[in-house]
C-alpha cells in the first residue's frame, strides 16, 4: 500500500537454535542416566536435530528425558537455560539459509520496509549485535504487537506473554509441535493468521540417507 511501512520482526529464537545449545551442554556436564536417556543424549548432531524437528512436545529435553523424569523437564528447562544461558548460546547453531537471510533482510531494508530484531534479554542483544547492525527491540506486548510481519520460532513466541496478534503474516521454524498446535488449536491467533513453516533441515531420501545438515556456529 502506497505510503504504508512494512514492519518486519526477527526474534532471537528464529536465528538461533538453543535447542541443540541446549542437548549440548548437558551432554557435556549432566549425564545422569537417572534423567536421561544416555543412548539418545549420546546421538550425533544430526540425530538430534532431526528428533528435535519431529517431537511433539515444545519441550527440547523431551528428547532425551527418561519416562520418570518426564513431569520435570519444564521446570528443569527454564532452570538450565537461567542459570547457563550464556553456555548455552556457546554451544548452539544457525542454520546457514537463516544467518543469510537476516543479513540479506537488514542490509536491504529501507523502500518502506523497517526490520527489528527482538531480544529477551541483554545478553542476547549483546550476542547478535556482535553479528548484526539493528535496530533491537525488547520482548514484551507493548514493542511488538504492532508489526506486520513475523520471524519467530514457534507459537510460544506469542503465548509466552499472552499476547494474539491478528491478521498478520507469522513465519515459523518448522517442528511438528509448532504445526500440530497451528492445525488443532481454534484461537485468534491460529484462526485468523498466515502461518508458513520454515525448513531449516533437509529431509531425508527415499534410499534414508540424510542430505548435509548445514549449520553454522554462533
Amino acid at each position: 500500500m502506497t505510503g504504508k511501512t512494512l514492519s518486519v520482526l526477527i526474534d532471537f529464537n528464529f536465528i538461533i537454535n538453543t535447542d541443540i545449545g541446549l542437548i549440548r551442554f548437558i551432554r557435556n556436564n549432566f549425564e545422569d542416566e537417572r534423567a536421561f536417556e544416555l543412548n539418545v543424549l549420546n546421538k550425533s548432531d544430526r540425530e538430534l536435530l532431526s528428533l528435535l524437528c519431529f517431537r511433539n512436545n515444545w519441550n527440547p529435553l523431551s528428547i532425551i528425558s527418561t519416562k520418570s523424569n518426564m513431569e520435570n523437564i519444564d521446570s528443569l528447562y527454564y532452570s538450565i537455560m537461567n542459570k547457563y544461558e550464556r553456555e548455552i548460546i556457546n554451544l548452539s547453531t544457525t542454520p546457514v539459509k537463516i544467518f543469510t537471510f537476516v543479513n540479506t533482510t537488514l542490509n536491504a531494508k529501507g523502500a518502506g520496509v523497517t526490520v527489528s530484531l527482538c531480544v529477551h534479554n541483554d545478553l542476547q542483544k549483546s550476542i547478535l549485535k556482535n553479528k548484526f547492525r539493528s535496530t533491537y527491540i525488547n520482548y514484551n506486548r507493548r514493542d511488538i504487537n504492532n508489526m506486520d510481519l513475523y520471524y519467530v520460532k514457534d507459537y510460544r513466541f506469542f503465548t509466552d506473554i499472552d499476547m494474539s496478534v491478528e491478521h498478520r503474516n507469522i513465519y515459523c521454524i518448522y517442528s511438528k509441535y509448532n504445526s500440530d498446535y497451528f492445525a488443532n488449536v481454534n484461537s485468534p491467533l491460529t484462526r485468523t493468521n498466515e502461518i508458513m513453516n520454515i525448513s531449516t533441515i533437509h529431509k531425508v531420501t527415499e534410499e534414508g540417507e540424510n542430505k548435509k545438515w548445514q549449520m553454522e556456529k554462533f
